[in-house]
């Protein structure tokens, strides 16, 4: 079964980043295959959230090089982008089916009161709230001070390109969140280095560089 759901998600994820790009795609997501796929990624991003996120000050601590460092950057985005291919392919597939269980009552009911039209639209939903609650840690700013330092790489000008022939909207960490995230972590972590007039303070001298 767990074969099935990896290949059922990658069938996804395939499918969504045709739709990004804005190519025609004719692989075929089927009913089977997208309550597989929904399986698969709520389980990916549980794992972001609960394994790789909360692991990334101490990896970054203990990296040797800005080798390691770029790919400890390189690696939430990258599952993260995973995740976003397959959520667009299937709103693509099963967008009415899902625009109709969304619009039955207050999304906060709807979730609680378990009023789902089928199967599908409730792990779809379950999906949809595991990718929120991601990103919000992702958001963090423990770990958004790291991750926002990936705009020092190319890694998000390449994710780009992926929406550059769609209508598609960028996710949030390609719209210039992270950059202007990144900017005021700079800024705040410059403000805080002591100034002339501490070390003088203190020390009666300001050291040498």
């Amino acid at each position: 079964m767990k074969n099935q759901q990896t290949d059922a998600l990658g069938l996804a994820q395939a499918h969504g980043y045709c739709l990004m790009r804005g190519e025609e795609t004719t692989l075929p997501l089927s009913r089977e295959k997208a309550l597989l796929a929904c399986q698969e990624a709520i389980w990916l991003a549980k794992v972001i959230d609960r394994s790789l996120l909360p692991s990334i000050p101490d990896r970054w601590d203990a990296a040797d090089d800005k080798n390691d460092r770029q790919q400890i950057l390189r690696e939430p985005f990258a599952w993260r982008l995973a995740l976003e291919a397959a959520v667009i392919a299937l709103r693509e597939t099963y967008g009415q089916e899902i625009a109709e269980a969304e619009a039955m009552c207050n999304r906060e009911e709807y979730f609680q009161a378990g009023q789902y039209l089928s199967e599908f639209t409730y792990l779809f939903d379950c999906l949809v709230e595991a990718v929120a609650e991601t990103d919000r840690h992702m958001r963090e700013a423990c770990i958004l001070s790291l991750i926002s330092l990936v705009t020092d790489t190319e890694l998000l000008d390449q994710q780009r390109e992926y929406y550059r022939n769609t209508q598609i909207p960028l996710p949030w960490w390609l719209d210039g969140y992270l950059e202007m995230a990144s900017r005021r972590f700079r800024v705040e972590a410059k403000a805080s280095l002591p100034t002339k007039e501490w070390w003088v303070a203190l020390f009666g001298e300001v050291p040498l560089p």
